[in-house]
């Protein structure tokens, strides 16, 4: 299956949203195609490069997007808001195309053991839990989230997408190839984010005990 592709500093996941500001000539007539055919292109995480100029070098997995909606400035910028739809991994990129281009194949997740998806779902949804929390009051960064899903793929989805976390780190969330092992990696992502937000919180707390005296010295209150 050949797809246009959008090499980007994002990590999509199904189920996301994305908005994009389209202004490339390379990219406008990329988006026209896909509208034309209602067909869907990929996004992929840049390893190598920069969004705009010489194609960038992508990793092998990315998330296909379908353009749900579309606004056209006056200048002829466009405005496009898409929706990851599922995986993929690509197996050559094609250098004959007008726009980046890949060879690709659809690579839905394997679902698992039930009982490790339910044990391990669980796992995540509590430290994500402990997670919302230690980031407001380490950042004061609220996740505004109106529910946590039931279903586990939805779950792992969802808590990929809201981590603040490196590219990098949620690019392996996306290329792990059965849903425990996805939710195994957010465990331990989540485990370690912990960490560094109870040291960053408690460090702030510990400041605040602190006052400079008459030398300029600081002293517990």
């Amino acid at each position: 299956m050949q797809i246009p592709l959008f090499p980007l500093n994002t990590v999509l996941f199904p189920g996301m949203v994305l908005p994009l500001q389209i202004f490339e000539p390379r990219y406008l007539k990329m988006v026209a195609r896909c509208l034309s055919d209602e067909g869907c292109f990929g996004v992929v995480l840049i390893r190598e490069g920069g969004e705009v100029g010489p194609t960038a070098e992508p990793y092998g997995v990315g998330t296909l997007a379908r353009i749900q909606s579309v606004d056209k400035e006056p200048g002829g910028t466009l405005h496009i808001v898409a929706v990851g739809v599922r995986r993929f991994q690509i197996n050559e990129m094609l250098e004959d195309q007008p726009w980046p281009s890949a060879d690709i194949t659809e690579w839905p997740i394997d679902p698992g053991e039930p009982s490790t998806v339910e044990r391990l779902s669980d796992r995540v949804r509590a430290l994500f839990g402990e997670y919302r929390t230690n980031l407001s009051e380490a950042t004061n960064l609220k996740l505004k989230i109106n529910s946590i899903p039931d279903e586990p793929e939805a779950l792992a989805s969802l808590v990929a997408i809201a981590m603040q976390i490196e590219l990098r780190d949620k690019q392996k969330v996306i290329e792990a190839e059965t849903l425990p092992a996805m939710l195994e990696a957010e465990v331990g992502l989540l485990a370690r984010e912990k960490m560094i937000l109870e040291y960053v919180r408690d460090s702030q707390d510990r400041q605040k005990h602190l006052r400079l005296g008459p030398t300029g010295q600081m002293f517990l209150n």
